[in-house]
Order: C-alpha cells, then structure tokens, then sequence
C-alpha cells in the first residue's frame, strides 16, 4: 500500500475528457468529481464546453443522498437535461 498523497492531474483529465467526448453522444453531460482543479481548467479543451460539470458528492452516500452540481464559466443551461429525483 502506498502512502504517497494523491494529486490530480490535469493534463491527464484534459486528455481524457477530450477522448470521452469524440466518442459519446452529444447529449451526454460529461461530469468530473474534482477537488482541487476547477472543472473548467479540466473541461477547456473540449468542443462543447456547455455539456461539462463538476460533481461533489457528499459521505457516506446511504446516508447523505446529496450531490453538489458545479458549472463551468461557460454558460451551461443542463437543468433541464439532469433529473433531480433522489435515487
């Protein structure tokens, strides 16, 4: 077990964000749970910025079914593409 920290990278999310995108629908939301990089740092090589977002969620899940939905500078209009509904 290693007991280096963890570090986000951010050229590597780039890189993979970018990948994911040319290979998924255009309606599909692409989401990162990041800490530390601002989502639109992670998500600014994409084509349509507008389908990006970052994620928070909060634990242990089973008991704080709560999840923190962060935008990116663009203008991003997914309400109307999320569903709100507790799982």
């Amino acid at each position: 077990m290693s007991s280096r920290p963890c570090s986000e990278d951010l050229p590597l999310k780039q890189k993979l964000f970018a990948e994911i995108e040319r290979h998924v629908r255009p309606q599909t939301i692409l989401a990162s749970n990041t800490s530390v990089i601002p989502i639109t740092k992670i998500m600014e090589g994409l084509r349509d910025r507008s389908r990006a977002l970052g994620t928070h969620w909060w634990n242990p899940p089973y008991l704080v079914p709560l999840v923190e939905v962060i935008g990116t500078a663009v203008d991003v209009a997914t309400g109307d593409r999320l569903d709100h509904r507790a799982a």
